[in-house]
């Protein structure tokens, strides 16, 4: 779990420093491709609440948690 949980991280802190600042469209297109070449899926609102934080240049932390 922990190391899904880093990979999904990575993801988003490689997005995060390329892709602040530039148009939601832009940055739900390389979320949406990223996630999913990890095998993950997101919602139309987790993609776009996702984007619009990276997009901002707030960062997202994955926790993992216990099942």
């Amino acid at each position: 779990m922990r190391r899904i949980a880093a990979d999904y991280q990575k993801l988003l802190d490689a997005l995060a420093s390329s892709h602040a600042g530039k148009p939601l469209e832009e940055v739900k297109a390389a979320l949406r491709s990223g996630w999913q070449g990890l095998g993950g899926d997101l919602t139309d609102p987790e993609l776009t609440q996702y984007a619009e934080c990276v997009k901002e240049g707030r960062r997202i932390e994955i926790r993992p948690q216990r099942i």
